[in-house]
């Protein structure tokens, strides 16, 4: 039975396959960050935030940005720094599918150093980011225990009914200012991981010059494009049957 939920790299073509959908996908998400970034860019220096960090802006303006960009983000880090064995990444590709080639390890060779720390890097921000680790609540904790009246505290501790969340109405301007300055930045990094993708690329392709080329459709069709989450679904599900072609079934 075949195992769909993973994709098997055997020829150099596979591996091209492979990389090839990775920087699909980082374009797009790469894109969407830099329209998110103007958007940003101009609102800062509109509202003056760089002069005036402590200036209450509405709720709904960071948050909506926090949320939009944080989706972006999540995709990128996992392209390039899931570790899962069911999942697609360039830490994937680079320390466990090269090694399964030998033609494609000689090809590419080892990892560099600096690209190993990036990698690394990348990795331990897509696992802290993509779950909600405990130590968030050990920090939430330690933090107020430093900075709430010990009454308050001891009330937090030992009662628990009702259940009180905090919703803002404003926040200061630092936020997102901190919020533009850490995407921006981020964006710098990604990119750099995305050239030793390319790299890899030409070598594996033996094509120094690599287009990146756009191809506009007019509408994106519903029914065509949704089959390919629910196929996926169905793979991780293992529920997949492939459907025989009229060839198979003469046979």
């Amino acid at each position: 039975m075949n195992n769909y939920k993973q994709f098997k790299v055997v020829s150099k073509n596979d591996y091209l396959i492979y990389l090839r959908q990775i920087i699909i996908g980082l374009n797009n998400h790469f894109n969407s960050l830099e329209k998110y970034g103007d958007s940003l860019k101009s609102i800062v220096e509109e509202l003056a935030l760089i002069e005036n960090p402590e200036l209450e802006i509405d709720s709904n303006l960071y948050e909506d940005f926090r949320d939009k960009t944080q989706f972006v983000e999540n995709k990128i880090l996992n392209l390039l720094g899931d570790m899962q064995n069911d999942s697609m990444s360039y830490t994937k590709f680079k320390k466990k599918l090269v090694k399964r080639n030998i033609e494609v390890k000689q090809l590419i060779g080892e990892v560099p150093d600096n690209l190993s720390q990036m990698l690394s890097e990348m990795n331990n921000s897509r696992n802290w980011g993509l779950h909600e680790p405990e130590s968030l609540l050990n920090a939430h904790l330690e933090n107020i225990k430093e900075f709430w009246p010990k009454e308050e505290l001891n009330w937090y501790l030992n009662n628990f009914n009702p259940i009180y969340i905090a919703k803002f109405n404003k926040y200061e301007g630092q936020w997102l200012l901190s919020l533009y300055h850490s995407m921006t930045g981020n964006l710098e990094f990604y990119k750099e991981i995305y050239n030793y993708i390319i790299e890899d690329y030409k070598i594996l392709s033996g094509n120094e010059d690599i287009q990146i080329t756009y191809n506009d459709i007019d509408v994106r069709p519903f029914e065509l494009e949704i089959k390919l989450p629910k196929t996926s679904m169905k793979m991780q599900k293992k529920k997949y049957k492939r459907k025989k072609s009229e060839k198979d079934a003469t046979r």
